[in-house]
């Protein structure tokens, strides 16, 4: 496990996209993280516990924009 600390706008969603390379782990970021299940979009500085990358994911991150976040006429 690793900590994290967040930027203004992260969402758990854009959280496990970025650092882990799949949005769909956000549910185990929120598992680590209940103080702050609650929260829909952080300001900076929270301190997070993430869960470890996928061993066949590889050392690469995720770049440019998450798929959710694009534009329908792209």
């Amino acid at each position: 496990m690793t900590e994290y600390t967040t930027v203004q706008g992260d969402t758990f969603e854009l959280i496990a996209w970025r650092e882990l390379g799949d949005s769909t782990r956000m549910d185990e970021i929120i598992r680590l993280n209940r103080a702050h299940m609650e929260t829909a979009t952080f300001s900076a500085g929270e301190v997070l516990t993430l869960p470890d990358r996928e061993e066949d994911a590889g050392d690469a991150k995720p770049t440019g924009t998450p798929p959710w976040r694009r534009g329908s006429g792209a």
